[in-house]
């Protein structure tokens, strides 16, 4: 993490007043490196100011993940990746950055669908032998 403005500039100032620069970093608790840098970015800028990190994605173009997204919302992760050749980290990466949020997981494998088929097939047995057992019931009980 890097150190407020307020230490940067008190730091160079107790130096600038006649203060020794080792005293300087024991009393604001910053490295000597920092300090150089902070002493080289005042003479080159006039300022100390945080500067703002911009990084430009290098892998996926933000415009054209947006419109491959509004084209195909129902798109899986996966396709998605396979469409811009790159890995499910990466686009849920640009997605998370990019604030979509994507809901759509392909979880079902062949075996999880096969009992779900059965599971399916058994209660739909069951269901459709109740009405005939209860007509024949019926049947039997009015003769």
């Amino acid at each position: 993490m890097s150190h407020t403005e307020e230490i940067r500039k008190q730091c160079l100032e107790y130096v600038s007043n006649g203060g020794k620069i080792l005293e300087a970093l024991k009393i604001f608790n910053v490295s000597r490196s920092s300090f150089q840098r902070w002493r080289k970015l005042k003479s080159e800028t006039g300022s100390i100011a945080i500067r703002p990190r911009v990084v430009e994605p290098y892998k996926i173009n933000n415009d054209e993940l947006i419109t491959y997204v509004k084209n195909n919302p129902d798109a899986y992760v996966i396709e998605i990746a396979d469409h811009f050749n790159v890995t499910k980290g990466c686009i849920s990466t640009a997605l998370k950055r990019l604030k979509i949020s994507r809901k759509k997981k392909a979880f079902y494998t062949r075996n999880v669908m096969i009992k779900i088929e059965k599971y399916l097939l058994k209660n739909l047995r069951a269901y459709l032998l109740k009405p005939l057992y209860l007509l024949t019931n019926q049947a039997l009980i009015s003769l």
